[in-house]
C-alpha cells in the first residue's frame, strides 16, 4: 500500500512501472482528480441493545447521558462508508436553556466531559434539550478546524 498527499482539488497522474527483464518499463498510466474528505461530524459511544454504537443526536435517556459524560468522552470522524478517519476533539462547548429561556453554557478544553458540565445533565428535565456546539478538531493531517453541526440531545425519561 502506497500513501500520497496530493494538493487538493486538483489533478493528480498515478504511473504504474514494473521491472521487466532488468528494464524499468512504464506498464501504465491515469489521471485523478483529487477532491477533499467530507468533514467530520461528532458522536458520542451509546450502549444499544448491548453493541457500542456511535450516536449523532436525538433522543436519550438521562441516565444514559449521564453514564456517558462520567465515563466516555466526545469523539468525531469521518465515516461515510468508505472511510473511517477520526480526528482529535479540542475543545467544545454544552449549551441548555433555563425556564426563562437563558442560556447555559459549559466549556471543555479536551474531548472529556467536565464535573460542571456532568451538573448541567443532571439539571436538566425529561424534553429539555442539550446542545453540544463549538466543537474543535485537529485531523490526521494536523489540521484544526470548527465543526459546522452541533449535536442536539434531548433528554428522555
Amino acid at each position: 500500500m502506497w500513501v500520497i498527499n496530493p494538493q487538493c482539488c486538483s489533478d493528480a497522474v498515478i504511473t504504474v512501472t514494473a521491472n521487466i527483464d532488468g528494464k524499468s518499463q512504464e506498464v501504465g498510466s491515469t489521471t485523478f482528480r483529487v477532491r477533499p474528505v467530507p468533514p467530520p461530524l461528532a458522536f458520542l459511544i451509546v450502549n444499544k441493545d448491548g453493541n457500542k454504537v456511535r450516536f449523532r443526536g436525538g433522543p436519550l435517556t438521562k441516565d444514559a447521558l449521564v453514564e456517558i459524560f462520567k465515563t466516555g468522552e466526545l469523539m468525531a470522524a469521518i465515516d461515510d462508508g468508505i472511510l473511517d478517519i477520526p480526528f482529535l476533539v479540542l475543545g467544545f462547548e454544552t449549551t441548555r436553556f433555563d425556564d426563562d429561556g437563558f442560556a447555559i453554557r459549559e466549556t471543555s478544553t479536551g474531548a472529556k466531559f467536565t464535573d460542571k458540565q456532568l451538573s448541567m445533565i443532571k439539571e436538566m428535565d425529561k424534553g429539555k434539550t442539550l446542545l453540544i456546539r463549538a466543537i474543535s478538531v485537529k485531523g490526521p493531517d494536523g489540521v484544526t478546524q470548527m465543526l459546522k453541526h452541533p449535536m442536539e440531545v434531548i433528554i428522555m425519561e
